[in-house]
């Protein structure tokens, strides 16, 4: 397992054990039952109309939960909630964040209902209660515009003098000891990330992510890492410790942020990885921990949308659902994904390891789009890039590599590397990292542009050899795109 110690007990020239967490063929945690798959009796829905939902009388000082029917509910919906003995609801999202800046209950609720909060509803039903099928009630009632059952959530499953850089997109063995080698960055040349590093920015410097922020919503990171602890300028703990809220290493999941963010920004120091933007500043935002809530995800968004700062941010949504499916299918997750593209920040969410549709949610249902750059993942091919253990379908905007078996990243411990970092939480980090590249070559691109820009990538990817399904992020044609829409 992924070394667990804290950052006073690691060791000189330690190097991390091969991530048996991560099974080849699923990337996931663990295999889960159907049962396991769902939060026990939540359902989240929304309202076509904010006043019926019944928000707009909800006292949220003191109230937590509420058990009797609101007046504001349609009869149909009082009928099919009654047949089901739901048991108490509530906002879906709270009024305030203890960062948001709006001392004012009144000023706070216009600006809930500004961002159309007040027509998401959260209803708990009995724990043995098939919320599937209370879904499917539920969306037939046209005041609705979405009942979805809470899936649970979990993980989804850098310059050349850097000692693991390499030299082309084939892996070579770098280090080697008795838990096997760690291999090149084989993937920077696949990407032509290498390239992308020869332009040059305003100021006649090579392109590095200067000027950018990458904020990780993340399961955990190790701020001491060697490739880290010079870049990362802000760390936030969602509701984990509301003692220390700067604090983001609790759990034993540390290895997840650390790898994820040293891809995406690793500093080059001569010491490991190179992040693919390695100039940008890292934000480590903290959401995961054992106990899952996908709340705090989306608490974790409106975090980074509520920070102030001049520079142009990149978020990496770093969860799917534990069976390896499309986060975006939670419709608070979805709002708040929506409103910080609309707050110009660019939202890049991995499509998840399930093998399947990332259009189709796990109840089977479409997927509303939020218009985010949705990432699936490869595997190394020597000369092609199939797809990996990644969702896939229309919704996916680009692959990049996420290679379980030799995708080096950093490790948990302070100067530590993992061997085998993949999945869409590898190839997502990576993606991410183009992106500060594009924005720092053209601040001025809408997510909109930049989610053009990389779908127009002409490598493929494939399903099979003979069946392209999409195309890999080349992040020298990406900023040479963005580099045209400035002129």
């Amino acid at each position: 397992m992924p070394d667990k110690s804290k950052a006073e007990d690691m060791t000189l020239n330690e190097y991390g054990p091969k991530l048996d967490r991560i099974d080849s063929s699923s990337g996931r945690f663990r295999e889960v039952s159907p049962k396991e798959a769902w939060v026990p009796g939540l359902i989240e829905v929304v309202f076509q109309d904010p006043a019926q939902s019944g928000v707009k009388n909800w006292h949220f000082p003191d109230e937590k939960e509420r058990k009797e029917f609101s007046k504001a509910w349609p009869e149909d919906l009082k009928k099919v909630l009654r047949a089901n003995e739901l048991v108490s609801w509530q906002p879906s999202f709270p009024l305030r964040y203890p960062w948001t800046n709006v001392p004012e209950d009144k000023e706070a609720f216009e600006d809930y209902q500004k961002s159309g909060r007040d027509k998401f509803v959260t209803f708990r039903f009995q724990r043995n209660a098939n919320t599937r099928r209370i879904a499917d009630q539920l969306r037939k009632l046209h005041e609705l515009e979405q009942a979805v059952a809470v899936p649970r959530v979990g993980p989804p499953s850098a310059p050349h003098e850097e000692p693991f850089m390499g030299r082309d997109d084939q892996p070579m063995a770098m280090f080697c000891d008795d838990n096997g080698c760690l291999e090149s960055q084989w993937y920077m040349f696949r990407c032509n990330v290498n390239k992308a590093w020869q332009k040059t920015n305003a100021s006649g410097e090579g392109l590095s992510g200067k000027g950018i922020i990458i904020a990780d919503i993340d399961w955990g990171f190790n701020t001491y890492h060697d490739d880290l602890r010079n870049r990362i300028k802000e760390t936030q703990n969602i509701f984990l410790n509301p003692a220390d809220p700067t604090n983001v290493s609790n759990g034993d999941r540390l290895y997840h942020g650390t790898a994820a963010l040293g891809i995406a920004g690793g500093e080059v120091n001569s010491q490991g990885v190179a992040g693919v933007a390695f100039g940008a500043d890292l934000w480590a935002i903290q959401a995961g921990l054992d106990d899952i809530e996908h709340c705090r995800w989306v608490a974790g968004i409106n975090f980074v949308r509520s920070r102030a700062a001049k520079e142009r941010k990149v978020i990496i949504l770093e969860v799917e659902t534990i069976i390896g499916g499309n986060i975006e299918m939670l419709p608070t997750i979805a709002q708040e994904i929506r409103l910080a593209i609309a707050d110009k920040i660019v939202v890049c969410v991995p499509a998840g390891n399930g093998l399947r549709d990332a259009g189709i949610g796990d109840d089977n249902r479409p997927i509303p789009s939020t218009g985010s750059i949705l990432v699936g993942a490869t595997n190394f091919g020597a000369l092609e890039n199939i797809r990996g253990i990644s969702n896939s379908g229309c919704r996916v905007v680009v692959y990049a590599p996420g290679d379980p078996q030799i995708d080096v990243a950093c490790g948990a411990s302070y100067n530590s590397y993992l061997p085998g970092f993949g999945g869409t939480s590898s190839a997502v980090a990576k993606v991410a990292g183009v992106v500060a590249l594009m924005l720092e070559e053209n601040p001025a691109l809408t997510h909109a542009q930049v989610r053009d820009i990389l779908g127009q990538s002409q490598i493929p990817v494939f399903e099979l050899p003979s069946n392209p399904i999409g195309v890999l992020v080349d992040a020298e044609q990406a900023v040479y795109a963005a580099s045209q829409l400035a002129c």
